[in-house]
């Protein structure tokens, strides 16, 4: 799928998504458990004591300050430089322990190699006599330089060379490229203008036109988080569920706007990730941009809208939103709509809560 000169539909390829990694929440989730452990079970070292036992008298104590006024300007040296003592030891216990289960959990340095996933189509000639549509492809970049990830634009389009074929049998090309193996040459806007149109801008979809986005096609929205559900086991699969709600059906005044003013969507991971949770409880209330959900088939019983993420599919928070993103405008919109609807917002958790309810997600 190189570009070439010769024949009429020469494919080059642009960039129309990029996506990232779960890797780094295991890796926190374990740091913080060792870091838990060790805080609760932290002995004293050699010839310390007595100072452990102060130390463990002033953590129980509902006056601390009251001993440590008692305490001889030598004693409080001596203590501090315990205190200090203790803190080395823990900081290397902690990091040998971190190494150690991180190496048991496959995600020692040496085990992982960063990637960039990315999405592409490839180009057509506007004057081919080919009928057939633009040809998809998803590249994984092992190893991607930082000036490569820096460079890499959505809705660019690329000459790229040095990639590498692993599956033909599939309606979409899956490439493989190494870092700096794979050269990536942006073409200016005037190399573009003889090709058929391969990128449509991202665009965040409002639930008030929810029904406008075709079934199990990707989108992209921006909303206040209601509720986040628990975390349950499915198969080989942890699911959980987040509801959420961006004001427009409330905005536009549409009739019959307690209907279809909801979204559900759907998040799973592998049972062999160590995290309780796939989203903490704190997310609700907080307004978060998705990209790359897919439209599921509606709820009909319950009018509301159902969506589910993918490994494409990533979400930010709304003050972590660049300015020109197209999830910002969205962003304000529903922080600004849930700022002056208290009331409403509390009707649609408890909405949530009946649904929850009876369905046990």
């Amino acid at each position: 799928m190189v570009s070439s000169p010769a024949g009429d539909d020469a494919e080059r390829l642009a960039l129309v998504e990029n996506n990232g990694q779960a890797t780094r929440r295991r890796v926190s989730k374990i740091t913080e458990d060792i870091l838990f452990e060790q805080e609760e079970n932290c002995d004293s070292t050699d010839g310390d004591e007595e100072w452990a036992k102060i130390s463990k008298m002033l953590e129980c104590a509902a006056e601390p300050e009251v001993i440590l006024a008692g305490m001889t300007t030598e004693q409080l040296r001596h203590f501090a430089s315990y205190k200090e003592k203790q803190k080395v030891v823990m900081q290397n216990e902690v990091t040998k322990k971190v190494q150690k289960a991180l190496e048991v959990a496959g995600l020692s340095a040496r085990d992982v190699t960063p990637f960039l996933k990315v999405r592409v189509v490839g180009l057509v000639n506007k004057f081919s006599a080919s009928t057939s549509s633009n040809k998809e492809g998803l590249i994984t970049i092992w190893d991607p330089t930082e000036m490569l990830k820096a460079n890499l634009v959505e809705g660019q389009a690329y000459c790229v060379t040095g990639l590498v074929p692993s599956n033909y049998c599939t309606e979409i090309l899956y490439l493989h490229a190494r870092g700096s193996y794979t050269t990536w040459k942006s073409l200016a806007s005037a190399q573009t203008t003889d090709f058929k149109p391969f990128f449509t801008p991202r665009k965040a979809i409002e639930l008030s036109k929810f029904g406008e986005v075709p079934l199990s096609s990707e989108f992209d929205i921006a909303g206040l988080i209601l509720y986040v559900g628990n975390t349950y086991l499915c198969g080989n699969q942890k699911k959980q569920w987040l509801f959420l709600t961006d004001g427009s059906k409330f905005i536009s005044g549409q009739e019959c706007e307690e209907q279809d003013c909801l979204l559900a969507v759907s998040f799973s991971s592998p049972t062999t990730c160590e995290e309780s949770a796939l989203f903490s409880y704190t997310l609700s209330g907080n307004t978060v941009g998705f990209s790359n959900l897919v439209k599921q088939k509606k709820d009909q019983m319950r009018q509301i809208w159902v969506a589910e993420a993918t490994e494409s599919s990533t979400y930010t928070l709304s003050r972590e939103i660049p300015r020109n993103s197209h999830l910002k405008e969205a962003a304000t919109s529903a922080e600004r709509w849930a700022s002056r609807s208290y009331h409403k917002i509390k009707e649609l958790k408890e909405r949530v809560l009946r649904i929850v309810g009876e369905t046990g997600v």
